[in-house]
């Protein structure tokens, strides 16, 4: 393995990213030729220490990987638009970074209801004795009090959630309970009122985007600009601590979408209920009138739709050379001047106006969008469409169907820890086969009923913790 690192990268083994960290986390590793090794596949690189080099190696060998990949299919001329829209980020994890560092630094009032609650569950007598003020006020004892973890954010978000619910159980508490010192005043459960508002939507956006049984690519725009408006109204609250929170998300929110992602943002017109109009209502509110990023989305889309029509061309549209075949089996005109006639009636659209033809897409942007309020399935109105607007609809088909997030297909790979335990480690592979197909299938049921909510699928999407493992799709 050294010598593969020491004398030539060609020679090294196919799995980089394993070769690299087993080096790096070896007794005596060779941290200096990692460095040369990675510099001379990516110029640019830059490992920052030994202690952070595992991370950056995953993310170097994923970005590495893209890259190849990219250029191999660009010189296949397999990618429209060059490849521009072939790699994005999972859109569930950025909301998570964004968030997180929000959190940086904790409110006072975040801090006593996490001792308030550590203080409960700590003894099985106060436990009761909180269950006992719980039925005084009439609340409900199931709901239940719930520990965060510093390091995840939605755990922190419950632990609110759940503390407000039982705001006067806590009041009570306190009277019956002489050694609890950390209810929060009526001050400070104001403010966490507020804080577990903000934090409502960056939620509700990571359920959204987290779900396994719709598309979710037409779904990216409309909650990640409002997530932007409101951080841009949050910098200007009155709340020093909501100011402070927005402060801190907001440069980690533009790094990812400063302009918002532009294959997403287009996703949005293949929705008949908001369209083109959608996004310049909400660009008008953000940018002005006649603003750079919106005549941006404009002009990617239709140059989108143009390469989406060359490619599509042989499929949809007559070939000449069938058409003039037909036209000299029906129409055989040999006289020169009776042709000339016909070349002439051709000339006619052009005096009437006629020669310049709306593409499919202008039609249907021309076309009335439908009820915002309606429940549409997108992939059926696509589908019932692709014979009017066939070029359109191959675009839509292949644009919404993308996932925006990795959320579902890396709970499929989890559900194995969970189905081959310590306890239950010897399973046959056909029974562990069937007990996770089992499991797919009644869960797959419920969840389109709305059964199931998607908390424990937003669970793996939030168990973020390095930035480096910010996941990606591609197009």
């Amino acid at each position: 393995m050294s010598s593969s690192l020491g004398e030539s990268p060609t020679s090294a083994s196919e799995n980089i990213g394993d070769l690299a960290i087993e080096v790096a986390e070896s007794p005596n590793p060779k941290y200096e030729r990692i460095v040369a090794y990675f510099e001379y596949l990516k110029s640019d690189i830059k490992l920052v220490t030994r202690n952070t080099v595992k991370a950056d190696i995953l993310k170097i060998a994923n970005d590495l990987s893209v890259e190849l990949l990219l250029t191999q299919m660009n010189m296949n001329n397999s990618l429209l638009s060059n490849g521009e829209f072939f790699h994005i980020r999972c859109c569930a994890h950025i909301v998570n970074l964004v968030v997180q560092d929000g959190l940086r630094n904790t409110e006072q009032s975040v801090v006593k209801i996490r001792d308030s609650v550590k203080y409960v569950r700590g003894s099985q007598t106060r436990k009761q004795n909180f269950l006992e003020c719980v039925s005084k006020v009439g609340l409900d004892r199931k709901r239940g009090l719930r520990q965060d973890v510093t390091t995840r954010w939605n755990s922190t978000f419950f632990m609110l959630d759940n503390a407000l619910y039982y705001k006067k159980a806590f009041m009570h508490f306190q009277l019956c309970d002489s050694n609890y010192k950390s209810c929060p005043s009526l001050e400070e459960w104001v403010k966490i009122e507020k804080i577990c508002g903000f934090l409502s939507l960056f939620y509700d956006v990571s359920n959204l985007f987290s779900g396994s049984s719709y598309p979710t690519y037409n779904l990216y725009f409309r909650p990640v600009v409002m997530c932007y408006s409101s951080l841009r109204q949050h910098q200007n609250s009155s709340d020093p601590y909501l100011k402070k929170m927005a402060e801190l998300m907001l440069p980690k929110f533009e790094k990812y979408w400063s302009d918002f992602s532009m294959v997403l943002t287009i996703a949005v017109v293949f929705d008949p209920r908001y369209k083109l109009q959608f996004v310049d209502f909400f660009y008008k509110k953000l940018y002005g009138p006649n603003s750079r990023q919106f005549s941006s989305v404009k002009e990617k889309l239709f140059s989108l739709f143009e390469d989406y029509c060359k490619f599509y061309n042989d499929k949809f549209d007559i070939d000449k050379n069938e058409n003039s075949t037909a036209s000299g089996q029906n129409c055989d005109f040999t006289n020169a001047d009776l042709m000339a006639v016909v070349e002439e009636f051709n000339s006619l659209d052009v005096k009437f106006g006629l020669s310049q033809q709306k593409s499919q897409l202008e039609l249907y942007m021309e076309e009335k969008r439908l009820n915002v309020k309606s429940n549409l399935d997108i992939l059926n109105y696509w589908k019932g469409s692709q014979f009017k607007y066939p070029h359109v609809a191959c675009m839509a088909r292949d644009i919404l169907s993308i996932p925006i997030t990795i959320v579902a297909s890396k709970s499929v790979f989890s559900v194995g820890g969970r189905v081959l335990d310590q306890y239950r480690s010897s399973l046959k592979p056909s029974n562990a086969e069937a007990i996770i197909c089992t499991r797919d299938w009644l869960f797959g049921k419920k969840g389109i009923k709305g059964e199931i909510p998607t908390n424990d699928l937003a669970e793996d999407c939030l168990n973020v913790d390095d930035e480096a493992h910010c996941g990606s799709s591609t197009t």
